[in-house]
């Protein structure tokens, strides 16, 4: 049993930490992840390479006969191997589709504001991507922010994005201090003044207009106005109906739609019609 907690413990610690290799878009070349994108002034352009290879536990590797015969080791693996092929498709769309919308990333300290959370399972994802840090390395310089009326959402995403010192004999597990999670409304920012009035990106993953369009349509102008110059907002959506749904309401906003259009990384989900992060949708503020 406590060969099999150990074991357990460092699968949930490989499973934040992961890298891999990347391929160009192109296909043309093959490179390891890290190196830094070329500057643009006071800012640098957002990664733009694939992950190919992401996992430090393959089938058949010796993580999996570890505990070959323990159905709980077997259940941890399976869903740590599961979180790594999400976060890596959600990389992959952001390095597909970020880049081309103009945004650079600010050459000091970012923010990234996460409206409707959830568990922010992509939060290490963002990090990362933002921070210019390579995939499965979440970046200091950049400040996470999320809110979610779920209390119990909120728990779990602070508890997903604990990190693991080392430092102490017990393995004390702690919240990053760049990280931020907020039990409130995303109608109401204002009632948190730790949410800066502005921010470099907004993310709204999942948006879920098709539940109420009044009060995401609230959600998404919030989020608008918290928007510095230059910043994006980030959307996805399940299906095409609700990702149609989001643009006619972003137009009345009067947002400046950059990209729009099914994501190639979209992770099936059992029916023909959704799909995770099915469509990808993004505002870009004019400077």
């Amino acid at each position: 049993m406590q060969r099999v907690q150990l074991a357990t413990l460092f699968l949930a610690f490989l499973v934040f930490t992961e890298t891999g290799h990347a391929t160009n878009f192109d296909g043309k070349s093959e490179v390891k992840l890290g190196s830094c994108a070329a500057a643009l002034g006071a800012a640098i352009a957002p990664p733009t390479r694939i992950i190919e290879n992401h996992s430090q536990f393959p089938k058949g590797s010796d993580f999996e006969t570890f505990g070959i015969e323990d159905p709980t080791y077997q259940a941890v693996l399976a869903s740590a191997r599961r979180m790594g092929d999400d976060r890596a498709a959600f990389w992959n769309m952001l390095a597909t589709y970020v880049g081309p919308t103009g945004y650079r990333i600010p050459e000091g300290d970012s923010t990234v504001l996460m409206v409707g959370c959830g568990k922010a399972e992509e939060a290490i994802v963002l990090s990362a991507f933002f921070g210019n840090s390579g995939f499965g390395t979440p970046s200091e310089k950049v400040k996470i922010i999320g809110i979610d009326l779920d209390g119990k959402e909120i728990d779990a995403a602070v508890e997903r994005n604990k990190t693991i010192d080392f430092s102490k004999s017990g393995y004390d597990r702690y919240l990053p201090s760049n990280y931020q999670f907020i039990v409130g409304n995303a109608t109401r920012l204002d009632d948190h003044p730790s949410i800066p009035r502005k921010v470099d990106v907004v993310v709204s993953r999942h948006q879920q207009i098709s539940d109420s369009d009044q009060v995401w349509g609230e959600i998404f102008s919030q989020g608008l106005q918290r928007l510095r110059p230059g910043g994006v907002f980030i959307f996805t959506s399940y299906s095409e109906i609700e990702a149609d749904m989001l643009v006619t309401k972003l137009k009345s906003l009067g947002a400046n739609i950059v990209h729009h259009g099914k994501n190639r990384y979209a992770r099936p989900l059992g029916h023909d019609l959704i799909s995770k992060d099915r469509v990808v949708t993004i505002v870009r503020k004019p400077e």
